[in-house]
């Protein structure tokens, strides 16, 4: 179950797991640093595969967290197709395992992961039509760390309008944050929390510009 020795024997370098490109883990979200691949002359890959598409034009990146969760995406499509597919995994380049995720749009969030440890990108083209020479970056990126007010007990207050105006407001952002202990309906998985004293028997709350 190995790849030919060097990798340069192959169609093209990444078409097999274990001679996947490094991708640098950019500190944000703003893919300073990207990997350009190709499906040029790619082949199908003997790691097993349940997600969705056609994989017989794989090639593979790999990268090592920094976080327990990462952004994979890939940029700047072009070629004789735009459907692009990808996949993470976190087993080792001869076993890669079942994928952490499966995804036809060109972006993932990927969580829990372990810092340190190598994880695996898989990118094919949707199609299974031969002869395919999109080209591609991927990006890994790193969300912001978590909001002030990601625990209620550190609740940011807001200011109680007179009226039904809302001349007073205070903003908010969940990029980074992460679940709380308890939930309403929903995937309270980036929750993020405000405070008021009230002035009144019954407060109107309204989520604004969002």
């Amino acid at each position: 179950n190995c790849p030919p020795c060097p990798c340069s024997a192959l169609p093209v370098a990444n078409d097999e797991a274990c001679c996947a490109t490094p991708v640098i883990v950019n500190p944000d979200q703003n893919c300073a640093s990207v990997s350009s691949g190709t499906v040029l002359n790619a082949t199908a890959s003997f790691n097993s595969n349940a997600c969705f598409g056609t994989d017989d034009d794989d090639v593979w990146f790999s990268f090592v967290a920094t976080n327990t969760t990462h952004y994979v995406d890939i940029l700047n499509i072009a070629g004789s197709t735009t459907d692009m597919y990808h996949a993470v995994y976190a087993g080792t380049c001869s076993a890669t395992g079942t994928a952490l995720i499966c995804n036809d749009l060109n972006n993932s969030v990927v969580n829990g992961l372990i810092p340190g440890n190598t994880y695996f990108i898989r990118v094919y083209t949707w199609t299974g039509l031969p002869g395919q020479n999109s080209t591609f970056d991927v990006c890994v990126g790193t969300p912001p760390p978590p909001p002030a007010n990601d625990e209620p007990c550190f609740a940011t207050s807001v200011d109680v309008n007179p009226d039904a105006s809302c001349d007073l407001t205070t903003s908010g952002y969940c990029v980074g944050s992460t679940a709380s202990f308890f939930g309403c309906l929903g995937t309270a998985d980036d929750d993020v929390w405000f405070q008021f004293t009230a002035i009144a028997p019954e407060q109107n709350v309204s989520i604004l510009n969002a």
